[in-house]
């Protein structure tokens, strides 16, 4: 597998006619194939690989058994930044349920935050317990969407959305 990327990158940087930006993003998508997991990271809110192991070392000793999601996001209307992680997704006719875990992370968060009673700490990350997250698939003018599930809120009339 490594030895295609780098030959495919190597065929890449010979061809001029590609943009920049079709180049990134096909080592962006070999990199998250050889890692396992997706990220989706905002602008000023990206982990370097020694930090995304640590966090998915964490996301073990949670509860999370395989990562398949790493996302960071905006703490709106605050300046701080938030991180969490997705578990593997569960289809069950058209339930989609996944394991997520928020982790806080000390340089993203204001000065002196630190773990409340009860949340584990590991360097600079801290977090509680994983959560379910349930969404239900809605076709839609024959496209496609999520709507997460919120109390077990019945969907008697799906077909308005």
């Amino acid at each position: 597998m490594k030895r295609v990327f780098l030959s495919a990158l190597t065929a890449f940087r010979n061809d001029t006619l590609l943009s920049t930006n079709l180049k990134a993003l096909f080592v962006l998508t070999f990199t998250v194939s050889i890692h396992g997991f997706d990220r989706e990271y905002v602008k000023h809110a990206v982990l370097t690989n020694e930090q995304e192991k640590t966090v998915i070392d964490f996301a073990k000793k949670a509860g999370i058994k395989k990562v398949s999601k790493i996302l960071s996001h905006n703490m709106l209307p605050s300046p701080f930044l938030g991180l969490s992680v997705q578990g593997v997704e569960h289809l069950k006719g058209r339930e989609v349920s996944s394991e997520v875990l928020s982790i806080s992370y000390a340089e993203w968060l204001q000065p002196g935050a630190k773990p409340r009673k009860g949340q584990i700490q590991l360097g600079n990350f801290w977090t509680g317990k994983p959560y379910t997250r349930k969404q239900t698939i809605l076709t839609i003018d024959e496209k496609e969407c999520r709507r997460d599930q919120y109390r077990e809120s019945p969907l008697k009339n799906a077909k308005l959305f």
